[in-house]
């Protein structure tokens, strides 16, 4: 889809999250008028069984998504224009595509900018694809990354725990 896109910049949205409000895109769009950067918003957990939210305030740079895959994927946005110089999507990769983007950016020194806006609602729920029923294909996916980018021994993580622990 990627490949295909025509417009100036890149956004996702996963099938089982939404935006929040209606100010984020703008947010986004004025932190990507920096140039090159990946811009990102901070987001809220919601609990589908219990309908319970947790805020994620989020933080990335260089160093910290080397240890932590800090950035939701629904609340970032940057220029479609950087896949011409950084490559598209890691198929081989399917649980963390997005981290293993992050760090080939990173890597190439291209900015992180955090934009402020709450940008996206992450649902959680036992199928969504960070679930503990995904587990062990979690676990062989990020030592896979891991071995590609040369980092140390990483946590098996996903967003709700990293915002459990910022609280």
């Amino acid at each position: 889809g990627v490949a295909r896109a025509a417009g100036r910049w890149i956004t996702f949205l996963a099938d089982d999250d939404w935006w929040e409000g209606t100010g984020h895109l703008g947010a986004l769009a004025q932190a990507l008028d920096g140039g090159d950067v990946l811009a990102y918003g901070s987001g809220v957990m919601v609990m589908v069984e219990t309908g319970t939210t947790l805020g994620y305030a989020a933080a990335a740079d260089w160093q910290t998504v080397r240890r932590d895959n800090t950035i939701l994927v629904s609340s970032m946005a940057y220029p479609r224009a950087l896949h011409a110089s950084h490559g598209f999507f890691d198929p081989s990769l399917p649980y963390y595509w997005d981290w293993d983007w992050y760090l080939r950016l990173a890597a190439a020194k291209v900015p992180f900018v955090a934009a402020p806006t709450t940008a996206a609602r992450i649902t959680c729920h036992p199928g969504s694809v960070s679930s503990s029923v995904h587990t062990a294909a979690r676990r062989a996916n990020l030592d896979v990354m891991r071995a590609k980018h040369g980092l140390g021994e990483i946590e098996l993580k996903n967003h709700l725990t990293i915002a459990v622990e910022r609280q």
